[in-house]
């Protein structure tokens, strides 16, 4: 059987992303006047997080979130919204975690592709399954952001130094356009729905009989 890297995305795949916007912008609303619109803050949130995965600093990013419900934010407040965010968004679900640690202990090698920024990035790296991760791209090194081609491109170049190419690499992400991109370029790509259907994919890809 022909070795396979499975490839995973962060948020919304090993990361559940349900709760991660809403106990944010109740952390900006204990800080902010009864009157203040939330929804300007998580329209915000939205807009400008592919600056941040790329670039932006996590001062600038927060300070035009809080700044965009016409809030002034102060640094206390910069400093709990990055932190509750980077929590968030690199904590591994308890399930994912499993599986995750399933795939360590018999020695089939996994790798995460996110569209991360750079505290989220730092925070991943720093647990013991971000480690075990055979690459760990994220964009602020990447310079690109999925579904960009370059994204893409620049992964395939570290898989293949790591002796996989791109019809080896089995791809779970939650965004359809970005199953699609990766399709597009030979990759095994599945629309991520849950570990047990993972589990359901990887039967027979890897020989996988349990996850723990």
């Amino acid at each position: 059987m022909t070795r396979q890297l499975i490839v995973f995305d962060l948020g919304g795949v090993i990361v559940p992303r349900e709760c991660t916007l809403r106990e944010l912008t109740a952390t900006f609303m204990r800080h902010a006047a009864p009157e203040t619109d939330p929804f300007s803050f998580e329209q915000a949130y939205t807009r400008y997080r592919e600056s941040y995965s790329l670039s932006m600093g996590p001062r600038d990013y927060f300070t035009a979130l809080v700044r965009s419900a016409g809030v002034e934010p102060d640094q206390s407040l910069i400093q709990k919204l990055t932190a509750v965010d980077t929590r968030l968004s690199s904590t591994a679900g308890d399930a994912e975690l499993g599986l995750l640690r399933y795939l360590q202990a018999t020695d089939q090698p996994y790798a995460i592709f996110s569209n991360s920024p750079t505290p989220v990035m730092k925070a991943v790296l720093a647990t013991a399954w971000g480690q075990a991760a055979a690459i760990a791209a994220f964009t602020p090194e990447l310079r690109f952001t999925k579904p960009n081609q370059g994204a893409f491109r620049e992964f395939e170049r570290l898989a293949e130094a790591a002796g996989f190419g791109a019809g080896e690499l089995v791809y779970f992400d939650d965004h359809v356009v970005n199953v699609d991109a990766a399709t597009q370029r030979g990759w095994n790509a599945h629309l991520w729905e849950s570990v047990e259907a993972a589990h359901e994919v990887l039967t027979p890809i890897v020989g996988i009989r349990e996850v723990q």
